[in-house]
């Protein structure tokens, strides 16, 4: 607690954002270690007693017992005491005075006081708290907007997102929707993008849960997320919003597109349950795209068990089994899965269409392939044998050895009658299908014509 204090002194001492990112990262690790005596004595500590908010976290600590009890509380901190000696040295007494100056300059920070009440809202919503949890959130908003300051704009941020699940949890999301709009509004305007990203976020997730992917598509297109300052954690939220708009509006690639980005972009560490919720549509999509996914998405650490069902419905649209797809699709449908979420119907209308029309379509093209090649190639031989001798009017192939003793005129003017006989003979209509007219010369001819 007291290195997320000093790392808190430095941001406002530097006005640096990345140093408050820091603090917000380690809220993931204090949480695990927050229970009501530790709460307690961070509270006498970093805040002033004169402080509107030090009586409210005390009366909301006073009314619920603290089950864990992993740190030594207060009462036993006069025991240790007496073995400590009676005089202190110099040093040790300066290191005091210091000590109490630096407590007191940080309960005269308002971003300590805003962080230990986002603390108490973390720890009133884990105790399942939730309309106590509600009341504190919106207590650390209130005093949030009371100061201009860069250094409260994350903590805002975090503020308006635990309140926005506590009221999701009671059920009255679509209350707090022009509440949250407004807080947009005036985000954009103070050019808050911490605050921009965390709100654009809210909305669209406001929207989805109440399937209006009309007004989140409308949201999205008027609006953009801002890159700079946000976190990846943010960003990975907006691409999987987007996905998701993308997949119920037919638009197949961009959806695609936009969840593998957003699988990227999650912290692979943590965040299991996000994880698999965006591999599930991205085995969706694909599979609309008429694509078969890569085995290796169905053995990811932890992610088996919950894509087996989809697992089974790749397998049968591969072999192309009916049968098999319709029992899958069944098993899916018996419970909340995300093909409701994705207008189920034309999606396995086009899944059905591809195992009925496609799929036997390559198979059979990968079998009869070779016996397409022989019979093109064949073909292309004859057309070859008849262009080179198979002539009506004049047989092609090599002329026969002739006695020397004959003349040069002699053979041509034999040739030349031999071909009008012929000609008379076949009539008209031959020597039009053979491109014989009066004056020309066949290419193949050995002979000069003289009609």
């Amino acid at each position: 607690m007291k290195n997320a204090m000093l790392t808190i002194e430095k941001a406002v001492s530097t006005k640096e954002s990345r140093y408050m990112s820091r603090v917000i990262r380690q809220v993931t690790k204090l949480r695990r270690m927050l229970s009501k005596p530790v709460l307690t004595k961070t509270v006498e500590t970093y805040i002033s007693a004169d402080s509107a908010v030090r009586e409210q976290i005390v009366g909301f600590l006073a009314g619920f017992a603290d089950e864990k009890m992993q740190v030594d509380t207060p009462a036993a901190q006069p025991a240790a005491a007496k073995n400590e000696p009676a005089e202190k040295t110099e040093e040790e007494k300066s290191k005091d005075k210091e000590e109490a100056a630096w407590v007191r300059k940080m309960q005269g920070l308002p971003e300590a006081e805003i962080f230990v009440q986002l603390l108490f809202t973390i720890v009133l919503l884990d105790k399942k708290k939730i309309s106590d949890a509600t009341a504190a959130a919106s207590s650390l908003i209130q005093r949030a907007q009371q100061f201009n300051r860069r250094t409260t704009d994350q903590l805002l941020s975090k503020g308006y997102f635990y309140w926005a699940r506590c009221v999701e949890l009671t059920g009255r999301s679509a209350q707090i929707r022009n509440e949250l709009l407004s807080a947009y509004r005036t985000a954009t305007l103070k050019h808050d993008q911490i605050g921009q990203a965390t709100l654009l976020n809210l909305l669209l997730r406001n929207y989805l849960e109440f399937n209006l992917y009309e007004q989140a598509d409308t949201l999205m297109r008027k609006t953009s997320f801002p890159e700079g300052d946000a976190s990846n954690n943010q960003l990975a939220r907006y691409l999987y919003y987007t996905g998701r708009i993308k997949a119920v509006q037919l638009e197949y690639t961009d959806a695609f597109r936009s969840l593998q980005q957003a699988a990227r972009k999650a912290p692979q560490g943590s965040a299991l349950g996000f994880r698999k919720t965006v591999h599930k549509f991205i085995v969706i999509v694909q599979l609309l795209l008429g694509e078969i996914p890569d085995r290796s998405i169905f053995s990811q650490k932890g992610m088996i068990a919950s894509l087996k069902p989809y697992l089974h419905i790749c397998q049968a649209v591969r072999v192309g089994d009916l049968a098999s797809f319709h029992h899958a699709m069944q098993v899916l449908l018996s419970r909340p899965t995300l093909f409701r979420l994705l207008r189920w119907k034309p999606a396995c209308r086009h899944i059905r269409i591809f195992i009925v029309v496609w799929a036997p379509s390559l198979i059979l093209s990968l079998t009869c392939f070779p016996i397409l090649v022989f019979l093109a190639l064949s073909v292309l031989g004859a057309w070859g044998d008849f262009q080179d001798g198979s002539d009506l009017l004049v047989d092609r192939s090599p002329a026969p050895q002739r006695d020397q003793d004959w003349s040069q005129k002699d053979q041509h003017g034999l040739l030349a009658h031999l071909a009008r006989r012929r000609v008379r003979q076949a009539g008209a209509r031959v020597c039009a299908g053979h491109g014989v007219h009066r004056g020309q010369v066949h290419p193949g001819w050995r002979y000069r014509r003289y009609y």
